[in-house]
Formats: structure tokens, sequence, C-alpha cells
């Protein structure tokens, strides 16, 4: 699947390769429920918003500036 610039939903890959997170590792916080994500009806795939992902990369940040 070609990646899109600027879509609100992203694959796990297309947010591996885009924000630096290896894929095993979205893949536990989506299972673990500390990352939201969407499953489309009848559909495996499942798709990160990229705002939440933003959002919660801001949350996860340590140290003080």
């Amino acid at each position: 699947m070609k990646p899109r610039p600027g879509a609100s939903l992203i694959g796990l890959a297309q947010a591996e390769s885009e924000f630096g997170i290896p894929y095993g590792t979205l893949l536990a916080l989506i299972k673990s429920g500390d990352l939201p994500y969407v499953q489309l009806p009848k559909r495996r795939r499942l798709y990160i918003d990229r705002a939440e992902l933003e959002h919660a990369i801001e949350t996860w940040k340590v140290g003080t500036r």
C-alpha cells in the first residue's frame, strides 16, 4: 500500500517508518491499551490516528525543558 502523506489514519508499518517506533512496539502498545487504534469492519489491518500517536508521543516525553 502506498503511503499517503497527511492521511489521518496510518498503518503500523507507515507509523514505524514516519515516527521511528518499531512495529512490534506499536502493536504491544495497542494490545496493552496504551495506544488507541482503528479497525475497519471485516478487516484485519489496524490503523492509528496520526493525531492520537502524536499526542501519545508528547505525553511520553521525559525530562525538563
